[in-house]
């Protein structure tokens, strides 16, 4: 190849590099603000009357620290936009891509010492292989997401879109929601006698849902 072709060809890579990092910059400013409130408005399924909701929405309010919210607002919008192309509609995908903020604060290298979660989702090792995911691959931002998105949309699917269901389950697995469920005689989550993490999860995951974006 041409020593000059070559040349304008590197310079041109550059350039497409800078204008994709300024395009990043530029659509996850103000992430959660006026930016997203345009095309995804979770309250529209949200009950933000519930008392739970909202006790945790004051929660995030308190303890901003907790998050990593460069991480978050350079990730998120990428991340919603997969759950988006992955044929969720916008409310839901805003739900769900709001996960890592209970599982992990955007923290991509945390761990949990009391099992063997990891990463931004916090896969189990057996989930993350189950799902394409082995050992460290769950600390990868990217593929890990992938992987959450294809768990989420089964338990999507076999909730038949109840995102209520999804996330209770999503923190206590199909099995135990169903076995709490019916001991509690009652197929709504929020009236079942949980453990306290599973208790606690959907109603974490939905306070922070509406507290990053102002509602």
């Amino acid at each position: 190849m041409n020593k000059e072709i070559y040349q304008i060809l590197k310079l041109l890579a550059v350039l497409g590099t800078i204008i994709l990092i300024i395009a990043i910059v530029a659509f996850t400013t103000d992430v959660g603000g006026s930016k997203f409130s345009t095309f995804d408005n979770p309250s529209e399924i949200i009950d933000t009357h519930n008392v739970r909701v909202r006790q945790w929405k004051h929660y995030w309010e308190i303890h901003p620290e907790l998050v990593d919210t460069h991480f978050r607002n350079f990730y998120y919008p990428t991340i919603y936009k997969m759950f988006v192309d992955s044929g969720f509609i916008s409310t839901k995908a805003a739900i769900y891509s709001e996960i890592p903020t209970v599982e992990s604060g955007w923290k991509t290298l945390v761990k949990n010492d009391k099992s063997t979660a990891a990463g931004l989702w916090q896969f189990l090792y057996g989930t993350g292989t189950l799902y394409g995911v082995e050992g460290n691959e769950r600390h990868d931002p990217l593929l890990s997401t992938r992987s959450a998105i294809s768990y989420i949309k089964d338990l999507d699917t076999f909730y038949q879109g109840d995102y209520n269901k999804v996330l209770f389950a999503y923190a206590m697995g199909v099995a135990g929601l169903s076995i709490s469920m019916k001991k509690s005689k009652t197929t709504n989550p929020w009236l079942a006698d949980l453990p306290t993490e599973a208790y606690h999860f959907a109603p974490k995951v939905l306070g922070a849902c509406l507290y990053f974006r102002k509602e």
